[in-house]
């Protein structure tokens, strides 16, 4: 197999590489407190956010940073995270993440057995077997709890594994992630899944994040909204955002 090529590093990942390498440690014993997820102040009216939230949005808009930055602002509060990729490989999210050590987030790599590379560490997984997944996301979660979760993403295991087991997985995956009352993130690509698919995702989350392209003028760029969510008073207005080298800003109310 060939070996991950240096250079393979994707174009959300790009928009995105911090300046300084933070002391997630040293900010945590500070008492510092973060939001739930990118923009929940501006987006949230009241009440706290809990729970595994879906995140929509089309190709390149933004999903992968958004969820990066959903841990980057974890670790800054001493919350450590479990990752499952099928969208880059670990470096790049490591390198987005300056995690200080590989205990704080634990990567689940199905993205480099899709690309035929044969990375040297434990957690690489076919994204088509969902039982080995399954035991591996046990396994990366062992001793944790509260901590922040990314799947990233579902539409990529739909086509390794097919929808009707994704379905089961996520079913299972959930109720797993509630018992020790993670907080999360899931990725699906707008427009990649049926309706009726869709609905079901819809119905199996806490809420749905959905992210989008604004493309008529004077306001072309991108939006996110929240499009539902248990427990909290929301607005469902779009609001802008821009990615930056600070990670996702968005515009304030």
């Amino acid at each position: 197999m060939e070996t991950e090529p240096s250079n393979h590093i994707s174009k959300e990942f790009t928009f995105n590489v911090l300046k300084r390498k933070p002391n997630y440690l040293a900010e945590a014993d500070q008492g510092l407190t973060v939001e739930a997820f990118p923009g929940e102040r501006v987006l949230i009216a009241s009440g706290m956010p809990h729970g595994i939230w879906l995140l929509v949005g089309p190709p390149g808009v933004g999903k992968s940073t958004f969820c990066k930055q959903f841990i980057v602002d974890g670790l800054k509060v001493g919350k450590n995270a479990v990752y499952v990729s099928t969208e880059e490989p670990p470096d790049s999210i490591r390198k987005y993440v300056h995690a200080p050590d590989n205990n704080q987030v634990r990567i689940i790599d199905c993205y480099s057995w899709r690309e035929g590379w044969n990375p040297n560490h434990d957690y690489v997984v076919n994204p088509s077997n969902l039982n080995d997944l399954n035991i591996l996301l046990e396994k990366s979660k062992s001793g944790l709890t509260q901590f922040r979760y990314v799947m990233d993403s579902i539409s990529s295991l739909a086509v390794s594994a097919g929808l009707s087991p994704v379905q089961k997985f996520l079913q299972i995956s959930i109720a797993r992630l509630r018992t020790v009352r993670a907080t999360g993130l899931c990725v699906v690509e707008q427009g990649a899944q049926d309706e009726k698919f869709m609905n079901y995702l819809r119905y199996a989350f806490d809420g749905v994040i959905e992210m989008d392209f604004m493309e008529s003028a004077p306001n072309m760029g991108r939006t996110i909204r929240i499009f539902s969510m248990r427990g909290v008073n929301h607005e469902t207005t779009k609001r802008m955002f821009s990615i930056g080298d600070n990670g996702i800003t968005i515009e304030a109310r």
